[in-house]
């Protein structure tokens, strides 16, 4: 019997052994991809100007996606077919906004269109003459943007007519990377400028409502994002802190000095968003409390998007990235051959996630949950 005790001892140290060389955990997650486009108009484009910051928007089985180059493009959401495409002159370099069957696309030409979804046709075109830097901002009757020069415009949506205009004298300072979208209270319509500005106007007629320096001692002043969430604004700077404000009369409520890199996004009273230093922070919107930190991510993040219990992020020397939304935990990576500056867009009920790389090709990707994570369900952390 000894002799059969031994080998069967052997035997177990054996396979013991071979656990221990298993360096990979079963996968639980997975990014998987669907298709890719190129979001270029010309083949085999061989000039200087990429890094688009303009993501992708979905709206209607559609992908609506401008480059800063020469063109925005429609796609089909499922196959990735091109539907249609429209020239327009240095592209549209900051994303688009779609609201009840019309694109609007700000272009770096200086102009906003209004499309139809469907076809591209034009429905009307209004000139600014500077490039405008962020999608625009809509209710149900007003369309507001803001272009280069810091002029904001307040125009009627369905026709394009001018309602007001507001400009200030810029400071010193220039946008690094496009710039906020003004964001909305019932009354109020706020803008950033690149100088480190802030500024509430009234919707009807454009007037000042409050005002507020956020410029700081640093190579950067811009205000990189703007979230109006419960009457809260939330504001950050590039490479500065995050500040939340009062909306209606632009006091202090906190502040972090967290070397911003992106907009908030809120999900439930909890926000997330990229900093200069590589790292992914989840904070209680009341305090500004961190909730969990990833500093894993590889090049600087985009702004966070948070679907289904899962947050996705651009990476600029990588791809995109999912994580637990409510730990932080690391689910999966998924690298093209270029990093991404767009903030993502997410198609939750057909688990689809697309991006915009900086070599102009559009993805779609599928996430997929193995057995662990079938009944996966997003936990709000608590917030007292």
């Amino acid at each position: 019997m000894k002799p059969i005790l031994q080998v069967c001892s052997l035997w177990f140290v054996f396979l013991s052994g071979c656990a221990v060389f298993q360096t990979e955990p079963p996968k639980t997650f997975q990014l998987q991809a669907n298709w890719s486009r190129s979001s270029l108009s010309v083949r085999n484009y061989l000039g200087s100007r990429s890094g688009h910051v303009g993501g992708t928007a979905l709206g209607n089985k559609t992908v609506i996606v401008g480059n800063a180059i020469d063109s925005l493009k429609a796609f089909d959401l499922e196959d990735g077919n091109e539907i249609w495409s429209r020239q327009i002159e240095a592209g549209v370099p900051t994303g688009v906004t779609i609201l009840d069957g019309i694109v609007y696309a700000g272009g770096g030409d200086g102009s906003m269109y209004a499309l139809n979804i469907k076809d591209g046709s034009l429905t009307w075109k209004y000139p600014s003459r500077a490039e405008i830097i962020a999608p625009a901002t809509l209710d149900d009757k007003v369309l507001y943007f803001q272009n280069a020069q810091g002029f904001v415009y307040a125009l009627d949506k369905k026709n394009g007519d001018k309602i007001w205009m507001f400009t200030r004298p810029l400071g010193a300072g220039s946008s690094i990377r496009g710039g906020p979208s003004p964001v909305m209270t019932k009354n109020l319509v706020i803008v950033g400028f690149p100088d480190g500005q802030l500024v509430a106007l009234n919707k009807i007629d454009g007037s000042v409502k409050w005002e507020r320096n956020l410029l700081i001692k640093r190579r950067f002043s811009d205000i990189q994002g703007l979230v109006v969430h419960e009457e809260k604004l939330i504001a950050t700077v590039f490479d500065g802190p995050i500040h939340v404000f009062d909306a209606q009369t632009g006091s202090d409520y906190w502040q972090k000095d967290w070397s911003i890199d992106s907009n908030v996004t809120i999900v439930g009273g909890v926000g997330y968003l990229s900093t200069s230093d590589s790292q992914i922070k989840a904070f209680k919107l009341g305090d500004g409390e961190v909730i969990w930190s990833y500093d894993q991510v590889r090049g600087h993040g985009t702004k966070p998007v948070v679907e289904a219990g899962i947050l996705f992020v651009g990476e600029t020397e990588q791809g995109l990235l999912a994580l637990d939304a409510s730990t932080g935990r690391f689910l999966a990576r998924f690298t093209p051959a270029r990093g991404v500056m767009a903030t993502p867009s997410v198609d939750k009920d057909k688990n689809l996630v697309f991006f915009h790389t900086i070599d102009s090709v559009v993805w779609s990707l599928k996430w997929l949950r193995g057995n662990p994570l079938e009944k996966f369900e997003f936990q709000r952390p608590i917030i007292h």
